[in-house]
C-alpha cells in the first residue's frame, strides 16, 4: 500500500509546500527544508536526506518523497544543504582520499552533532520533530560520504541508508576511503545501494590489484568492507531485516540516482525499486520506540511501524524488487 501510494506520487506529481512544511536555516546559515505530518499530534520522528554533488539542496525530484513521508510513514522530512555542494571546493589538481576524507568530515560537523548551530538541532528543536523517537539519514554520492559519518557525530542519529557510496577510489593512486567505513550504527541499522557500472575505479590511470578485474568487483569488495556483510559474488545481500547491500547490473554512478520518473527509461528505471524500497525501509529503521540509540546489535528497540515496512515488493516484472 505505501509503495503503491508514493508511486502515485511520483507519477501524478505534488509540491511538497503543501501541508506542514517548514524553511529553516542552521545556526552556520545552511538552509533546511522539511516537511511533517500536518495531523501530527506530537512530535514525530524525523529522515534528512543530502543530495549528491552539484545537485541544488532544494526540493526538486524529491518533493513526492517528502509527501510521502509525511503522509505515509508519519515521519518528517528534511532536506539538508552542505557546504560546498556547487563542487567549488574541488581542488582536482590535488585531489587525494586523505583531501576528500578531510573535506566530507569538516561538512559533516557542520550539519550534525550537538551543539546549537549544527542543521540537525536546529531541526530537533522544531516542536512538530520529537529526534529521541529516531533521525535516519540518507545522502546519494558525496551526500552519502558526509552522511556516513552523521551517526559518529550524533547518537541521535539511529540508522542510514546510502546510495552510490564510492569507498574505493582512484586519482592518482587507487586508495580505499576508510573514513567513509564508520561502523557506529550496527550493521542491522545500515543498507547500501550501489550501481554495477559505478566507476569506482580508472583502469587508464592506474591498474586494479589482482584479483579484481572491473567496476563490478570493486563494488562488492567495497560493499563487503562497508557493510558488515559478506555474500561472495552475490550482488543482492540484503538481510531478513533488510540490511546490507543491494547492487543494480549495469547501472552506473548517476543512473542509480532514480528520483525521477522523466529518467527512468533504460538501465535507470531499474533503479527505482531499490532505491524506493530502500527509503522506506530507513524511514522505518530509523524509528524507535523508545529513544537511546543507536543500541548495539541485537538489541534494537522494536520499530513503531513494524517489520512490514522493511520489504515492499514492487512490480510483477521484478519479483520482488528489492
Amino acid at each position: 500500500m505505501h509503495a503503491v501510494a508514493m508511486m502515485l506520487l511520483l507519477l501524478h506529481g505534488t509540491t511538497a509546500q503543501d501541508g506542514s512544511y517548514s524553511e529553516i536555516t542552521s545556526g552556520l546559515g545552511l538552509s533546511i527544508r522539511v516537511q511533517y505530518p500536518s495531523t501530527a499530534s506530537e512530535g514525530v520522528p524525523l529522515v534528512v536526506f543530502l543530495h549528491g554533488t552539484k545537485i541544488d539542496p532544494s526540493w526538486g525530484d524529491t518533493d513526492a518523497l517528502a509527501q510521502f513521508a509525511a503522509q505515509e510513514m508519519g515521519v518528517a522530512f528534511a532536506l539538508l544543504e552542505w557546504p560546498n555542494w556547487d563542487g567549488s571546493d574541488y581542488n582536482f589538481d590535488g585531489f587525494s582520499v586523505e583531501y576528500y576524507c578531510n573535506a566530507t568530515a569538516d561538512k559533516a560537523a557542520q550539519l550534525f552533532g550537538h551543539t546549537e548551530t549544527t542543521s540537525l538541532s536546529a531541526l530537533c528543536a522544531l516542536e512538530a520533530i520529537d529526534c529521541s523517537k529516531g533521525v535516519g539519514v540518507a545522502g546519494y554520492s558525496q551526500g552519502a560520504a558526509i552522511g556516513s559519518m552523521a551517526a559518529a557525530l550524533d547518537d541521535r542519529v539511529t540508522a542510514f541508508f546510502s546510495i552510490a557510496l564510492n569507498t574505493v577510489v582512484v586519482y592518482a593512486d587507487l586508495e580505499e576511503a576508510t573514513c567513509h567505513r564508520d561502523a557506529t550504527l550496527p550493521a542491522s541499522a545500515r543498507r547500501y545501494l550501489h550501481g554495477g557500472a559505478d566507476a569506482d575505479w580508472n583502469p587508464e590511470q592506474v591498474p586494479l590489484p589482482a584479483p579484481y578485474n572491473d567496476d563490478l568487483e570493486v563494488g562488492i569488495y567495497s560493499l563487503v568492507a562497508t557493510s558488515g556483510y559478506d555474500c561472495g559474488d552475490q550482488l543482492d545481500c540484503l538481510q531478513p531485516d533488510g540490511s546490507g547491500y543491494f547492487i543494480v547490473p549495469g547501472v552506473d554512478h548517476f543512473d542509480i540516482y532514480a528520483f525521477s520518473f522523466d529518467e527512468w527509461t533504460g538501465e535507470g528505471m531499474a533503479a527505482f525499486g531499490p532505491m524506493l524500497n530502500g527509503l522506506v525501509w530507513l524511514m522505518a529503521r530509523a524509528t524507535t520506540d523508545a529513544p537511546g540509540c543507536p543500541c548495539p546489535a541485537g538489541s534494537r528497540r522494536e520499530l513503531l511501524f513494524g517489520s512490514d515496512f522493511l520489504r515492499v515488493p514492487l512490480g510483477p516484472d521484478r519479483a520482488p524488487w528489492r
